[in-house]
Formats: C-alpha cells, sequence, structure tokens
C-alpha cells in the first residue's frame, strides 16, 4: 500500500469517523490527488449532510481537470436532488405542476434511496 492508498484510507476513515476537518487535511496534503481521493472527500462530506462543501469540492475537481467516475456521479446526484426536492419543497407554489417528471422522478429516487439506506442500516451492509 502506497502512499495515495494510505491517504485514501485516511481520509474514509476520519469521515467516517465524523472528522471531515482531518479529513480534508489529510485530501489537502496529498501529492497526487487522483478520482478516488477526490471520491473520499465528496463522499466524506456528503456522509454528514454537508451538501453544499460536496457540490464545491466536485467543482474544484472538475477544475483540476480529473475525471469523475461512475462513484462521483452516484455521490453527485443523491446531494443534487436532496438540494433540489428541498429547495422545491420550500417554493410556496405547488411543486408537482412545476416540473411533473423531473419533480416525480426526483422524488421517487430520493425515496428509494431513503429505504435503500435503513435497510442498510437494519441488515449492517455498507452503501459505497
Amino acid at each position: 500500500m502506497g502512499l495515495y492508498d494510505d491517504s485514501c484510507a485516511l481520509i474514509d476513515m476520519y469521515s467516517k469517523c465524523g472528522s471531515v476537518e482531518d479529513a480534508r487535511f489529510v485530501f489537502n496534503e496529498m501529492p497526487e490527488k487522483t478520482t478516488v481521493g477526490w471520491n473520499s472527500i465528496i463522499a466524506g462530506y456528503a456522509l454528514h449532510g454537508y451538501s453544499e462543501e460536496a457540490l464545491n469540492i466536485y467543482y474544484e475537481m472538475q477544475d483540476s481537470g480529473v475525471k469523475m467516475d461512475h462513484f462521483t456521479f452516484s455521490i453527485i446526484m443523491q446531494k443534487v436532488t436532496y438540494k433540489l426536492v428541498t429547495e422545491l419543497d420550500h417554493m410556496e407554489v405547488d411543486n408537482s405542476k412545476l416540473f411533473p417528471p423531473l419533480y416525480f422522478l426526483i422524488s421517487r429516487f430520493c425515496s428509494m434511496h431513503d429505504e435503500l439506506v435503513m435497510t442498510s442500516d437494519k441488515y449492517n451492509f455498507v452503501l459505497i
């Protein structure tokens, strides 16, 4: 296991233990930031509900020229859809009439994700 692998493991460990600041410190000190490193820190922020920060880090990833993979896409889709549904729910209009197909799909996605999280907690498995 090299320095890069150790750094990603540390980011993951700190994030899962709730120390996002330490995870960010390790990430910032990484000599080479590849997709796995970026995914680790984005997932860490997303895990603790820091959607805005997770999205900002994703934008940093894009600016750095590192390409996203399916894992990055999954994390960002979850955060973006939750953010969009939250914003739509706080608007003083009939959300279902704004963008009916999009609103329906996002609502279903969020419901399915919530059910999957509850199932993973119940049966003690980890979502990636």
